[in-house]
């Protein structure tokens, strides 16, 4: 296998581990009102990212998708241990992702909104409040007006919180981002139906390198 290949196979299963952790990350807040900054905020960086970057640019930072990859190897290997609602929100963004692709007009207001959100955060960094605030408008504006629409479950004591609701939207656009790298990079949902051997030997290299 060449070079190449090996680091496109390893982008692409970043971003793959990516979306499965907004998935976690989105379950802690809508359940327990955990928000997990430190596992957030490269998630939400990558958003802003030049569309011909690498997952391994965007996810590579050692760490920074250990609890997708968790969650991601767990499915693969016992799918029993993960929870229905994380492998309902990841597959949930895979067809969001997808019928936004055909909805040209939502992916115009998204792009505006997206606009506003990138110069917030050139000037004030990812973890202003403001810039959070236009990552869940770009949710909004886009994947909240389809049809279809990703039901998140959980305590509504916090899902009621506009702060709590806010961060759940910036992170599932941060997931459909993922999503959109993922399949940018060569990956599909029949790599989890009828390609699962592929993503076992990925992990087992991975875990080889680490």
């Amino acid at each position: 296998m060449s070079v190449n290949k090996t680091m496109t196979d390893q982008a692409q299963l970043n971003a793959l581990a990516a979306v499965f952790q907004v998935a976690e990350l989105v379950d802690g807040i809508a359940r327990h009102g955990r928000f997990d900054d430190a596992n957030t905020r490269k998630l939400l960086e990558a958003v802003f990212e030049e569309s011909g970057a690498g997952a391994d640019v965007l996810y590579g930072t050692p760490g920074a998708v250990d609890i997708g990859y968790k969650q991601l190897e767990q499915l693969l290997f016992n799918k029993s241990s993960v929870p229905s609602h994380i492998i309902q929100y990841s597959l949930g963004l895979m067809i969001v992702q997808r019928k936004l692709t055909k909805a040209p007009d939502l992916m115009s207001a998204l792009d505006d909104q997206l606009a506003l959100a990138r110069r917030q955060y050139e000037h004030m960094g990812i973890e202003h409040s403001s810039v959070v605030s236009s990552l869940s408008d770009a949710y909004s504006v886009s994947a909240s007006q389809l049809k279809y629409r990703i039901q998140v479950a959980g305590d509504p004591a916090w899902l009621s919180q506009p702060l709590m609701a806010e961060r759940v939207r910036a992170l599932l656009f941060a997931g459909i981002r993922a999503v959109t790298r993922w399949r940018q990079l060569g990956g599909s949902r029949l790599d989890l139906v009828i390609r699962r051997g592929k993503l076992k030997r990925q992990l087992a290299q991975r875990n080889t390198r680490a």
